[in-house]
């Protein structure tokens, strides 16, 4: 079995006999069809005198070297591009393919074989008196064609594979209940005294061979047939293969070539796991896998002309990775960091993911989970949420950031804290812990009072221009300041405790501690003056 290639110019040998296969006889390969990347035939190979379909598939390239196996020198033995298609005791002749169906004739019958099922149909039952005309059958769209002879009168006849008699939305060629006179099955010549043979179909017309209108039976003109009702459109060519196999997160292409009779225009639906994918409307279809997609999924597409749909279905098989999601691409800062309380610091993380767009939950949240005693803060820590924060496919996302000043009422020389990220996409979660040591300054903004001592008194420790009331800026808060005007009076002595130039009466006033001294030296000298007198009398 040979094959030419017109653009090309090279032939090469698809098929033949094998001397190690069957030494007992020469088998032939006869009656070859071609439809898009598969051939079929039917095979003498595998039993002497008993024919077998078998196919080969001219896009499989085995070793991967951009040759296909067909134009391979090194391909390998057996091939396998070749496939069995039939098997049984009797013989199977006249294969004809389009698209995933080829037909073929058995015991004067017209058999139907799906590729993508791997399932034999019976489109017509054994009628005695009647056989299939040179064991010959033509398939193109949705018909087949043959001829029945009967006492040597041969007639034209067409199964209509899209015949749905009892409207189960499966035809009557798949449909164990359809009725015994098939209707699916439309004599198409009836002519007495007539030899119509051989015919052949391509879309909504069909051809063959005729000798009505002469004497000798071997003679004979050539005939056609046009079919006046709408013609379903033609899937007529496809990829990928009927079943594939990726890695998740591999992409995968689906696409099909189309043509319509009467070029009516033609919709296109496409369906996941029989889910209708409505942003799909084109010809082709690109499969992404997510991280949860391991497993078997149906793709399918549905081209319809608005009264016939035609399908093409695939499998593909998609093998679990081992890649994670979620993955950080980068933290800042990238050690654990050492600050001085009330400094300002900025946490930064990236992440990349590899997932579906469609994730109901998207966020980060940022958490202080270590529980801290006295903890004040004038910036709250405690949880931030972005919950803007999105993740387009296989892209780096923004950076996550948080920042804040950060205050606590730290006793010792220095205490840790753990500030974490989380981040989470559908049912992925990832987590980052930085280790936030703060160091201990009793003065944060260096204004000569003590964070302790600003925030009881309500005013800022992390600005130098608040500081707690202080009349005489002694550093001691008026609250605690027993002389408030720095006089030297204490305040439960002084008159005037806020005006360091008065004490007692507001004129000229002098201390209490000269006017003591004043009254004592009074009263020695009064002592001195009348002491005498008092002795002499």
């Amino acid at each position: 079995m040979f094959i030419y290639d017109l653009i090309s110019g090279k032939e090469a040998i698809i098929a033949g006999f094998n001397e190690t296969d069957v030494p007992r006889y020469r088998p032939s390969q006869d009656n070859p069809r071609i439809y898009g990347d598969k051939v079929v035939w039917e095979d003498e190979k595998f039993s002497e005198g008993v024919w077998e379909i078998c196919m080969y598939n001219l896009s499989i390239d085995t070793d991967g070297d951009g040759v296909p196996n067909y134009f391979d020198d090194n391909r390998p033995d057996p091939d396998p591009a070749e496939e069995r298609i039939t098997s049984t005791p009797e013989s199977d002749h006249s294969p004809s393919i389009y698209d995933d169906k080829v037909a073929f004739v058995r015991s004067d019958n017209v058999f139907l074989y799906d590729l993508k099922t791997k399932t034999e149909y019976t489109l017509t039952e054994s009628i005695p008196g009647k056989k299939i005309d040179g064991q010959f059958c033509s398939f193109h769209g949705t018909k087949v064609v043959w001829a029945y002879d009967v006492a040597g009168l041969k007639d034209i006849y067409l199964y209509d594979l899209i015949v749905d008699s009892d409207g189960d939305d499966e035809p009557n060629y798949r449909d164990p209940d359809k009725p015994s006179t098939d209707p699916a099955i439309v004599r198409i010549t009836n002519e007495s005294e007539t030899i119509s043979m051989r015919p052949a179909i391509y879309t909504n017309k069909i051809v063959w061979q005729d000798n009505r209108n002469l004497s000798k039976p071997w003679d004979s003109d050539i005939y056609i047939y046009t079919l006046t009702a709408n013609l379903p459109p033609m899937i007529t060519y496809s990829i990928p293969d009927y079943t594939s196999e990726i890695n998740e997160m591999e992409p995968l292409t689906f696409a099909v070539s189309t043509s319509d009779p009467e070029e009516d225009n033609l919709t296109f639906t496409w369906f996941l796991d029989e889910v209708q994918l409505v942003e799909e409307e084109g010809y082709q279809y690109e499969f992404i896998g997510d991280y949860d997609s391991a497993g078997v999924h149906e793709v399918k597409i549905v081209v319809s002309d608005g009264e016939y749909p035609v399908e093409r279905i695939w499998l593909v098989y998609v093998n679990e990775s081992v890649i994670y999601p979620l993955t950080i691409t980068k933290i800042d800062p990238v050690i654990n960091p050492m600050i001085i309380e009330g400094e300002e610091i900025t946490f930064n993380i990236e992440v990349i993911y590899f997932g579906f767009n469609d994730v109901s939950t998207k966020n980060v949240s940022w958490t202080n989970i270590t529980p801290i005693d006295g903890f004040i803060a004038f910036n709250n820590m405690s949880v931030e949420t972005h919950t803007s924060y999105d993740f387009p496919y296989g892209e780096i996302n923004s950076t996550a950031t948080y920042s804040s000043r950060i205050y606590y009422n730290i006793s010792n020389v220095f205490e840790s804290f753990n500030i974490t990220i989380e981040i989470t996409a559908g049912i992925y979660s990832i987590y980052h812990t930085w280790v936030l040591t703060i160091l201990y300054l009793d003065d944060l903004d260096m204004d000569g009072y003590s964070n302790t001592i600003e925030i009881t008194w309500n005013s800022d420790p992390l600005d130098e221009t608040s500081t707690p009331t202080d009349f005489d800026k002694d550093l001691i808060v008026d609250a605690e300041d027993d002389d408030k005007d720095g006089d030297g009076f204490l305040d439960k002595y002084d008159t005037f405790p806020l005006d360091p130039n008065k004490q007692l009466d507001g004129k000229s006033d002098i201390s209490l501690e000269i006017l003591f001294i004043i009254i004592t030296l009074i009263l020695v000298i009064v002592a001195i003056v009348t002491l005498p007198r008092i002795l002499k009398s």
